[in-house]
């Protein structure tokens, strides 16, 4: 976690295991997982909207403002 504010995620470690895997065939797995769209996503992250939905008591559902 970050030390300073907004409260966030300082840093993530990704860690792919793959005992299988020949040792030639490791740059070719770390190059494609440093592409992948959830890498891609984390690394430049998306716009990112927040709307708020509610309930009133007898169920309806809708925007919290009207």
């Amino acid at each position: 976690m970050a030390n300073d504010r907004p409260a966030r995620v300082a840093s993530l470690t990704l860690t792919v295991v793959a005992p299988e895997l020949p040792p030639e065939k490791v740059a070719a797995l770390r190059a494609v997982a440093a592409h992948c769209t959830v890498s891609n996503s984390l690394t430049r992250p998306p716009e990112t909207e927040l709307r708020v939905i509610h309930s009133s008591p007898d169920g309806a559902r809708g925007p919290l403002e009207t």
